[in-house]
This record gives structure tokens, C-alpha cells and sequence, in this order.
């Protein structure tokens, strides 16, 4: 007999199902959320969803190749830095509940294609405004559970070699 899924597991994975289907609501704005629509990758030409630009793996911190994780972004607050997310489409972004929460969303900007942020003229990169949050209605700021959420962008970005979605989980894996 199998092992029961760890705790949480089955709330997350249900969660993100129903997002991904758009039946969820409780986003911070008072419009329902839209759905996140499946990775159009055919406008992209060669573009593959969550495929490194690198034929190795980082483990325990080594520096990564400009553009190697082309679906990684950077949260900036007041144009500061604070926290990280993952592009999952051309208009949704994924991040830790704990990184928007009790955040003013007009302050929220998403950057992509940064690499380091120490060096200026590294690689070109822009940002998206927020256009609504919405975090995992199970979240606990005490237990740090269910720490996941969505960022719709208000404009979508275009995929290419340097920029494209991370692989979402297959329906019911």
C-alpha cells in the first residue's frame, strides 16, 4: 500500500488544480481571478517549458549561466528586491504566500531576465506590473502552510530562448 501523501499535499495539489482550471476564487481584488491558460509554446518556435539553457544542474549554491533559468523572476517592492517567482505562463508568475502577503500590490513590480543584480549591464531585463494577488486560501501566517500564491501580470510577456515557462504538473500526478 502506498504512502499517504505528506500533510498539505493533497490541499496544494487540489488547489492548484482547481486554479488551473479557473474555478478558484479570493483573489485580493474584487474581480474573480482568470484562468491561467495552458503554455503556449507553439508562438515561441523552439522554446520548451522548463528546460535549462545548460546541459548541468547547480546543487548547493554555484553561480548559474546568464539566462540558464529562463522562467525565474524577481519580486521588487519600491524597486527593491525582496522575494522570487517562477513564470508559469505568459501572464501568471508563482511565488510564496509570505512574499504578498499584506503587501500593496501597487508597489509590486515582477523583473524578469535579471541575472545579478550587483552588476548593471549583465543581461537586459524589464518588468511587469501586478495586476491582482491571489494566495492559497489555506495559508497560515503562523505554520507558514499552504506558503504558495499567484501574480497575474497586467500585461503578458513574450517567450523566446531567453525567457519561457517552467513545466507545470501533470492533472492528478
Amino acid at each position: 500500500m502506498p504512502a499517504p501523501a505528506p500533510h498539505g499535499f493533497q490541499d496544494y495539489a487540489s488547489w492548484w488544480q482547481e486554479l488551473i482550471s479557473g474555478f478558484i476564487s479570493g483573489s485580493d481584488e474584487s474581480s474573480p481571478p482568470e484562468p491561467v491558460k495552458p503554455v503556449d509554446l507553439e508562438k515561441c518556435g523552439s522554446c520548451t517549458c522548463g528546460l535549462i539553457n545548460k546541459k548541468t544542474r547547480i546543487v548547493g549554491g554555484q553561480v548559474t549561466y546568464v539566462h540558464q533559468y529562463p522562467w525565474m523572476a524577481l519580486l521588487m517592492y519600491k524597486k527593491r528586491f525582496y522575494c522570487g517567482a517562477t513564470l508559469i505562463n505568459n501572464l501568471y508568475v508563482m511565488t510564496a504566500a509570505h512574499c504578498v502577503h499584506q503587501f500593496d500590490k501597487k508597489h509590486i513590480s515582477v523583473r524578469f531576465l535579471e541575472h545579478d543584480r550587483s552588476t548593471g549591464n549583465e543581461s537586459e531585463h524589464f518588468d511587469r506590473k501586478v495586476k491582482w494577488i491571489t494566495k492559497h486560501k489555506g495559508y497560515s501566517t503562523t505554520t507558514f502552510n499552504n506558503d504558495i500564491a499567484l501574480i497575474r501580470l497586467e500585461e503578458e510577456v513574450k517567450y523566446d530562448e531567453k525567457l519561457r515557462p517552467v513545466c507545470l504538473p501533470v492533472r492528478g500526478k
